[in-house]
């Protein structure tokens, strides 16, 4: 999944899924998220979806990517943040662990420098 962030933190979701994909949580309400993004959108490299965060067509010093598969960040591994897998579970908290790293995001010029230094995804890649 991806988080575009932006000074007014728009969220995007991006997500490996197919496009029938529909849940009805937070994540998906419209008044969350504005935009999504589907599998068609990733790009298939060696049985692996890629998001290209290029397709977005935003600022990408501010934007993170956010994902639980580290061939994901292949494209922009210095947006990537790592996360734990987690499916069908309604306790997962995934996402709430990252709330207070990103809130140091805001007003940041450039994003990638901290999410490289706190996350270091591109040693994920590497050892992948």
């Amino acid at each position: 999944m991806t988080i575009a962030k932006s000074s007014i933190q728009s969220k995007t979701i991006f997500t490996s899924l197919t496009h029938s994909f529909h849940t009805n949580t937070k994540l998906t309400d419209k008044k969350y998220i504005k935009h999504r993004m589907f599998r068609e959108s990733c790009l298939l490299v060696e049985g692996n979806y890629l998001k290209d965060l290029n397709v977005l067509g935003r600022d990408l010093s501010q934007a993170v990517l956010v994902d639980n598969s580290p061939h994901a960040f292949g494209y922009q591994v210095d947006n990537g943040i790592p996360i734990e897998s987690w499916f069908d579970d309604p306790n997962d908290t995934e996402l709430l662990k990252l709330e207070q790293f990103c809130a140091t995001l805001h007003g940041v010029k450039d994003v990638r420098s901290m999410v490289r230094s706190k996350f270091q995804t591109y040693k994920l890649i590497r050892d992948a």
